[in-house]
């Protein structure tokens, strides 16, 4: 296997900087802007569950003793520590995550809360105009911490492709 590092003004764009099989690599012909309706991110967690929006749920939950919730939180072009800092600030409670996402685009990466015995916290949460949401999961044994994460999963929406970079976008499918 070839290992090539690329200085490509597209994949530096991207965040592809190694690449396995530079020979499939995009040309610069293809025009992409990372915005969050072309640049999507979703965490996979250390379980391989994707950190996916959950169905909207307008429920309440007490916790009864020292708890830890985990929640699912999207967030669209915002940085990932400024993001938790707006969160653990307005609930009031300590959270953390296991890796920083892109600031552009939409991120969806998983959160764990601490709660404190009689602390009333909601399922579904929207900030910001719907720039943070976050989506109650479940309950965890432990908090989560930096690199506790299998990886990212990416969606990203190419524009003007041709029929010689649909070929290798094929290619790069049968991987």
């Amino acid at each position: 296997m070839i290992i090539s590092k690329s200085s490509n003004y597209l994949d530096v764009l991207v965040g592809m900087l190694v690449f396995s099989r530079p020979e499939l690599r995009l040309n610069e012909r293809v025009k992409f802007s990372k915005k969050s309706d072309s640049f999507k991110v979703y965490e996979v967690g250390v379980d391989g569950i994707q950190a996916r929006p959950l169905s909207i749920v307008n429920e309440d939950l007490v916790c009864i003793e020292s708890e830890i919730l985990r929640y699912v939180m999207c967030k669209e072009d915002m940085p990932t520590p400024d993001t938790v800092k707006i969160v653990s600030r307005v609930l009031g409670v300590r959270a953390s995550y296991a890796g920083i996402k892109d600031a552009e685009g939409l991120t969806c990466q998983f959160i764990t809360i601490k709660c404190r015995p009689g602390i009333e916290l909601r399922k579904f949460y929207e900030f910001l105009d719907g720039k943070i949401t976050l989506f109650f999961q479940g309950f965890t044994n432990s908090m989560l911490r930096r690199g506790h994460l299998e990886g990212n999963y990416f969606e990203v929406l190419l524009e003007d492709v041709s029929r010689e970079d649909l070929k290798i976008l094929e290619e790069l499918r049968e991987l």
